[in-house]
């Protein structure tokens, strides 16, 4: 990267108006990211976004612009870059990517009902694999904060909306098990458990499902 980089440098120098300009700067920006110079790294994405808003990169430029400052540590100024790119650039790929990364961070803050806005908005148009562990893991927020009504609900959306996805569906129906089981809600749990031991292709989910059936009786 480094000789791309110096390239990229001097003709930038050299050549101040040309229509090249654009992606040469972006592609100095991308050097220094892949160098690990995280701090000019987010100059140059900076300066294509303040110098060439409507280029063909500025999509991805704001979206590693982005990146750059949670290489940083800084994610709330991360986050407000992703969010001016999903309000900029709404129909972008670059849009879609920046709505996981905003949701997965509001996620880790167990930011659950601001992370489930965020990452229903980007699952659209996603594959039913990634659409599935998305809502896994917005279940799971909500389980962890101890909202088990919603926890019981999100993952309820992962057994009927994403029933293809047959891992995912093990993973929701047993969590959700777990949960009535937690309430006192026993018939509730062994009804999920049962269903689980007689539907599942997984030798790992019938075994545990089977002995909690077991510990229920």
């Amino acid at each position: 990267p480094l000789p791309a980089l110096q390239t990229f440098r001097v003709f930038l120098a050299r050549y101040p108006q040309s229509e090249y300009r654009p992606t040469a700067q972006y592609e100095a920006a991308a050097s220094y990211f892949r160098l690990g110079d995280f701090v000019n790294a987010a100059l140059e994405y900076q300066a294509v976004l303040q110098n060439f808003p409507a280029d063909a990169n500025a999509p991805q430029a704001l979206f590693e612009y982005g990146n750059a400052l949670l290489k940083l540590d800084r994610a709330a100024d991360a986050a407000r870059a992703f969010e001016q790119l999903i309000q900029r650039f709404p129909a972008s790929a670059q849009a879609q990517q920046a709505g996981f990364v905003v949701g997965e961070t509001l996620l880790k803050q167990r930011r659950c009902q601001e992370a489930e806005d965020a990452l229903t908005a980007a699952l659209n148009g996603t594959d039913q694999a990634k659409a599935a562990r998305t809502q896994l893991a917005i279940a799971g927020c909500y389980e962890q904060s101890k909202d088990f009504d919603k926890a019981i609900a999100e993952y309820f959306k992962v057994i009927y909306v994403y029933s293809s996805q047959k891992t995912a569906v093990d993973q929701a129906t047993f969590a959700s098990a777990g949960i009535y089981e937690q309430q006192g809600k026993i018939d509730d749990a062994r009804n999920l458990y049962k269903k689980l031991a007689e539907t599942s292709n997984d030798a790992d989910f019938i075994r545990q499902a089977k002995q909690k059936l077991q510990e229920l009786q």
